[in-house]
């Protein structure tokens, strides 16, 4: 926890804290860390231990973001989820904490501090973090200022996004052990400097072990699980032979603890007989190159590269029958999704939770459970984004709503048509059905600007069918994630389909499909008519603020000089008139 007020935060942008049955305190850290700074995200890894209400007090909280896997899948692999999330939110510093991390007050204070005289001195680092930890000062640290090191703890550690972008993120086969030393020797090896700070000190409540005097030196006896000594011998063997020919002083100081470790592990902690049988394992695994988790690789890892498969993004909600006959069909495609995200639109119908329940079926798909902060946007849109976020480790993002049922080549073919046209968006219609599945005689997607020539228009003539009508309705939409930055945030009382639509169109590359590749399970009292969008248009207060949005935010990310006139207040206006609508009625 933090043991007082924390100082300023001129340059931390976001927190990723970690968490596995996190106790109460974590909550409290959590909490006051949101206080500042500017995002925190919690990545539960499939606790086991934790009430459903435990994040409960965080949900008010508007910037913060609680991911929930449904699968223990290893911090690397929950670093790597916050490390994706805050980048793509275009963070420029993320610092990373343990769920036991007690901060003292002028940590972040200190941590920026460093960040500023690295940045000062013109300095190309890719971390810096505390030079003492549970009161151990790493060695070579000067207590008066940062140093430089070749390996540094994660927890309490500040990475800057742009030597990740180049160097890769945290390489998920390793699972526990050494992931803060793959991430910082592989920054060392892609021209990144790692430093620690002497002036900031860090402690954990657990975990600190015992200390014994060997050699005149104080040596930390941790008693680490037989099951983590497994892992800890395996992957530190795997980081000599990665990096010990680059870095020959830490290869002979590594060689030197390990064999110490061990020795201790095997001759003095409990479970000596265990220890010495996990340790052979984890020897004969790193000469195999055995890696993941104990057993074989983990399924849906991605290392140091993006993942060039397709994440859904799923909005949960509609009552459990509709949950399981959309997520039926997601599971079914030709294409399988490598991961699944499920974001909670809080309909308290139970739909969430049983969409995680049903998705552990499928072990080889990655899944995820988003609890969105609640915000004015409404849920969808909040929901959504954090979906959008979590996504972007994919390549491909599709998105799932409320009553769809996909053809079992939806992904497949949105996929094969944004390979090969380029576009970062593609958006396809979908036939309404009545809920014995008959079809009602109409498209759900009707109104998206379908032009009889869309691939052979023009971008300004693109972009005025766009502005002229509705947002596509429950259209069946995939994205690349080189979409998401310039998508995110979806501005305040935005519906999330019609931004997204006019984010791709701006940067003329949105892909228009006349296939039909959903069916859409329509309610008695609600249909994807015209007329009943038309009366959901926002008020003329609400409608100027969309202009402003339109003519200035997504004016900047405009491609083509002729789509950035037309984006121009006044042009727009005039584009909404000729379609015979009341500028006071701007139907975004």
């Amino acid at each position: 926890m933090i043991d007082g007020a924390l100082i300023d935060r001129p340059l931390i942008d976001t927190v990723v804290i970690p968490c596995f049955n996190p106790q109460r305190e974590t909550i409290d850290l959590v909490a006051q860390l949101a206080d500042h700074i500017n995002s925190v995200i919690v990545i539960d890894d499939a606790s086991d231990m934790i009430s459903p209400s435990y994040y409960r007090r965080l949900s008010s909280l508007d910037n913060v973001v609680v991911v929930r896997k449904t699968v223990n899948r290893g911090v690397a692999h929950s670093l790597n989820i916050g490390f994706t999330m805050a980048m793509t939110a275009g963070s420029k510093y993320v610092l990373t904490l343990d769920q036991d991390a007690d901060v003292p007050s002028d940590f972040v204070a200190g941590l920026g501090r460093a960040i500023s005289e690295l940045e000062r001195d013109d300095i190309e680092f890719g971390a810096v973090g505390p030079g003492v930890v549970n009161g151990f000062a790493y060695a070579y640290t000067n207590r008066n200022g940062v140093m430089e090191m070749q390996e540094i703890m994660q927890s309490g550690a500040v990475f800057r996004t742009e030597a990740l972008r180049i160097a890769g993120l945290a390489d998920e086969s390793l699972v526990i052990d050494s992931v803060d030393t793959d991430l910082c020797l592989n920054l060392r090896k892609h021209g990144f400097e790692v430093f620690a700070d002497g002036r900031v000190h860090l402690s954990h409540r657990i975990g600190r072990g015992q200390s014994i005097s060997l050699l005149g030196k104080e040596i930390s006896v941790t008693n680490h699980s037989s099951r983590r000594r497994y892992y800890l011998t395996r992957n530190r063997l795997v980081m000599f032979g990665r990096y010990g020919a680059s870095e020959r002083t830490w290869l002979l100081s590594g060689i030197f603890w390990l064999a110490v470790s061990t020795l201790l592990a095997v001759t003095v902690e409990e479970g000596r007989t265990q220890a010495f049988h996990e340790v052979r394992r984890g020897m004969v695994d790193a000469v195999r190159g055995t890696l993941g988790r104990r057993g074989g690789s983990l399924p849906g890892t991605v290392s140091h590269r993006r993942s060039e498969g397709v994440a859904v993004v799923v909005v949960a909600g509609g009552g459990r029958d509709r949950v399981a006959r959309q997520l039926q069909s997601v599971m079914n495609q030709t294409l399988p999704p490598a991961a699944v995200i499920i974001v909670d639109e809080r309909s308290g119908d139970g739909a969430k939770q049983f969409a995680a329940d049903y998705l552990r079926r499928f072990p080889q798909v990655e899944c995820l459970s988003i609890d969105a902060p609640e915000d004015t946007q409404g849920v969808t849109a909040s929901g959504l984004a954090a979906g959008l976020q979590a996504a972007a480790r994919f390549r491909f993002i599709a998105i799932a709503e409320v009553g769809e049922i996909w053809e079992p080549g939806r992904l497949a073919r949105q996929r094969a048509r944004l390979q090969q046209s380029g576009a970062v968006m593609t958006a396809a219609p979908g036939i309404a059905v009545a809920v014995n599945g008959d079809p009602v005689g109409d498209e759900v997607r009707n109104l998206f600007p379908t032009l009889k020539h869309w691939n052979l228009a023009g971008p300004v003539e693109r972009l005025h069918a766009v502005l002229r009508e509705p947002a596509p309705a429950r259209a069946a939409v995939m994205m690349t994630n080189r979409m998401v930055p310039s998508a995110l945030p979806i501005p305040a009382g935005w519906e999330a389909h019609r931004w997204l639509e006019l984010v791709a169109v701006v940067q003329d590359s949105l892909d228009s499909d006349d296939q039909s590749v959903m069916r859409y399970r329509i309610s008695r009292d609600a249909g994807p008519s015209k007329r009943r969008l038309r009366e959901k248009v926002s008020a003329p207060v609400n409608s100027a603020l969309k202009l402003r949005d339109v003519s200035r935010r997504l004016r900047s990310i405009a491609t083509h000089d002729a789509i950035e006139k037309e984006l121009a207040a006044h042009r727009i206006a005039r584009t909404f008139l000729q379609a015979g609508g009341r500028s006071d009625e701007l139907d975004f």
